[in-house]
Parts: structure tokens; C-alpha cells; sequence
């Protein structure tokens, strides 16, 4: 390593990496957030990275070079004043993986171009964006004569680096340990452009829709995540009057209910992915109902505000002298969510078997017989569920 480094002992990493987890939480998330810096600091000196992985864990809070909240890392710069052309440099994404050691998320190598930029920047964009977590810290990795690190200067005495072994370009899913760190006033010759933005929406519908006073029903939603990233979605539904709320369940995550209103924390949603909302009401009153539900990512920012609401209608008629069985359309919702959901609409479950499917997932529903209606109390509902897609079958020599 270069002079002036030193090999810290285990309590001294211990502050080092507080302090960096301390700067993530302070940061704030925005759509694209900029970490980091390519400006030459006034007075300082360039050394390269030494095939060597060099990573900046604490910074001043003008440029943090920690990720602040999950997303992903879509684009990085560097400055190449006095750089090689055609040289291989590479962005690493480290995290924690213990006491002088870290792991490496992701990585993208780049070759500069040739002849370097005129305004002495190069920009790079990630062909598969890099999924990274607070806390997750930036580093660079160059065997090539390309400045890697800034020193001394008006370099911010905030900024310290850690140097990571590494013989050669690392890969995801390598841990290295950590082999020396700098004192005050080093800095990376680095940015990156953060993304956090997730696209939430959801859909509204009701079953059945003329129910009657003192019967059950059910207000669905369906929460999707249209990526692309993931985080907990917060979903809302501001149960209007004259419809007693009994029971809120969500497929994925969990539910609170507070006088009309229903609150869940969608929790676990990959991009592409759904989750299913059932509420049962009991109509206390006469009339038609709008329904609305709403939901909100609650650590990305939305930049689609179409689809962040939806509303159903409920038209209830006079009181029905028995009760009935109300049976929502269970297609594409877990088996245990489905019975659940039965169950408290007044149904019993009837027969469950399993039949392979190409478009349902293991253990959702394909089908429900009764299909969608309104039966007689405690009519029972066979159901049937998805094991899976068939495994292609070898053939045999």
C-alpha cells in the first residue's frame, strides 16, 4: 500500500464502519442520487489503485460514497487527467461481511476510451444495473496506470480509504479481506448514480357486487411492483361508512385496521411480482358504496402516479333472510390465502387437488368450483392447485 497507510486493529474497523452506517442513515433517498465525486480536490495528489480494491467507508456528507438506501447503481464516472487510454478499470460494490472483511455485491468493468474525453470524464452505464442495500459502500479496482485516489490537498479530512486484496478483477459473491486503511484526507476518484425508484400500482374490485345487508363481502385489491427495485409498499383503504369492517388479510405481508381504515405493509415483492389484498365488510346500510385504496412505496420514489389508486363499487341491497356463502374470484392466490378468505365469507372448504400448470404458480389456485357467486351458507368450495410446471421428461437413449 501507499505511505501512510496502516493496518488497523479489529476495534479501530468497528468505528470505521459505525461511522459509515451512521452517513447512510443521515443521507436521503431520491429517484437518482449522485455519490461521490470525479472533482480533482485543489492540491492534491493522484496514486493509483496498485491492483489493489480501493474503497471509501466514511466521507464528508457533501459527497457520500455509502449507499444511502437500496436501489441500484445504473451509471458511474471517473476523472481521467493523466489516465491511459484503453485502460480496464472497474466499479466494485462492497458490504460488510464481518471484521476486516467485505463481500463483493456486484461489479462492472469498463475500458476507457480512447482518446480520453475532452472534459477529462468518462461515463460509464451498467449493461444489468447493480442491486445494492444501505450501507453497501463504493470501491474501484484497476491494475492499469489510471488514478484511483486523491490525497492530501483540500481533500475533506472526513474522507478515509481502505485498500481489499485482490490478485485480480473480483466477482460477485467474492469476499476479500481488508489490508491496510489511510489516515485522513483521501478520496476516491469516483461517482455513481443511485436509483431508487420502484413503480407501485394496484387494482380495485368487490364480490359480490349487490350484496345485502348482513351478508358478507369482500373488497380486493391487488398490489403489484413494476419494478426496478423493492421495497415495502404501504397500502390503504379508507373503508367507507355503512360497511363493518370484520377482517384484513394480505397474501404477502401484514394488516392493521383502525376504525374504517385498513393499512398493510406489502413486504417481499420482486419486480413483476403481486400481492393480493382481501378485506371482509358486513353492509349495514342500504346504498352504493366507492370504495378507494392507495398504495405508496416506502423507500423508493414512484415515478408513476397513475397507477397508485383504484376504486370499486358497492351497491347494497335490502337484507337477505338466510345467509349466504360469497365466493370472490380465488384465481392466482395461495391455497392457504384462498381457504382463509373462505372461510370468512361463509363457505367451507371442500376437496383440494393438485393438477400441474404453466401459468399459476405452485401453490395458487387454478380454479374454484363454485366459480365466483353468491351460494348458500356453507356451501363447500373445491378447490384446485397448482403443483407446478411439468418437468420435461429425458428421453431415453
Amino acid at each position: 500500500m501507499e505511505k501512510g497507510w496502516k493496518v488497523r486493529n479489529r476495534l479501530s474497523w468497528i468505528t470505521v464502519l459505525s461511522a459509515a452506517l451512521l452517513l447512510a442513515g443521515a443521507a436521503s433517498a431520491s429517484a437518482n442520487a449522485t455519490l461521490g465525486s470525479t472533482s480533482i480536490p485543489s492540491g492534491s495528489s493522484a496514486t493509483g489503485c496498485n491492483t489493489a480494491v480501493i474503497a471509501e467507508p466514511t466521507s464528508d456528507p457533501s459527497t457520500p460514497y455509502t449507499i444511502p438506501s437500496a436501489g441500484t447503481i445504473t451509471q458511474w464516472q471517473v476523472n481521467t487527467t493523466g489516465d491511459t487510454a484503453g485502460a480496464q478499470i472497474s466499479l466494485v460494490i462492497l458490504r460488510s461481511a464481518g471484521a476486516s472483511t467485505y463481500s463483493v455485491v456486484g461489479v462492472d468493468s469498463e475500458t476507457l476510451p480512447n482518446p480520453l474525453p475532452a472534459g477529462n470524464i468518462a461515463s460509464f452505464t451498467v449493461a444489468t444495473p447493480i442491486a445494492v442495500a444501505s450501507g453497501d459502500i463504493l470501491g474501484l479496482f484497476s491494475s492499469a496506470a489510471v488514478a484511483c485516489y486523491y490525497s492530501a490537498g483540500s481533500t475533506p479530512a472526513a474522507d478515509t480509504l481502505i485498500g481489499l486484496t485482490s490478485a485480480s478483477t473480483p466477482v460477485a459473491g467474492q469476499t476479500l479481506p481488508v489490508s491496510g486503511s489511510s489516515g485522513a484526507s483521501f478520496e476516491l476518484d469516483l461517482s455513481a448514480t443511485l436509483n431508487t425508484t420502484m413503480d407501485a400500482g394496484v387494482t380495485a374490485s368487490s364480490a359480490p357486487a349487490a350484496p345485502a345487508v348482513g351478508s358478507l363481502a369482500t373488497l380486493s385489491a391487488t398490489v403489484s411492483n413494476a419494478g426496478p427495485n423493492s421495497s415495502p409498499i404501504t397500502f390503504t383503504d379508507g373503508v367507507p361508512a355503512g360497511l363493518t369492517i370484520d377482517s384484513a388479510v394480505a397474501g404477502s405481508g401484514t394488516c392493521s385496521i383502525a376504525s374504517q381504515t385498513v393499512t398493510c405493509t406489502i413486504t417481499g415483492l420482486a419486480p413483476g411480482q403481486t400481492s393480493t389484498v382481501s378485506i371482509v365488510v358486513t353492509p349495514t346500510a342500504v346504498g352504493t358504496y366507492t370504495n378507494t385504496v392507495s398504495v405508496t412505496p416506502v423507500s423508493a420514489t414512484d415515478p408513476n402516479a397513475a397507477n397508485n389508486s383504484a376504486s370499486a363499487s358497492v351497491t347494497v341491497g335490502a337484507m337477505l333472510l338466510t345467509p349466504k356463502c360469497v365466493i370472490p374470484n380465488l384465481k392466482g392466490i395461495t391455497a392457504s390465502f384462498a381457504k382463509t378468505v373462505l372461510g370468512l365469507l361463509g363457505c367451507t372448504i371442500g376437496k383440494v387437488t393438485r393438477a400441474a400448470s404453466r401459468t399459476i404458480p405452485k401453490g395458487s389456485v387454478i380454479s374454484a368450483n363454485p366459480g365466483a357467486s353468491t351460494v348458500a351458507a356453507g356451501t363447500a368450495v373445491a378447490l384446485e392447485v397448482s403443483s407446478g410446471s411439468l418437468k420435461k421428461r429425458k428421453r431415453k437413449h
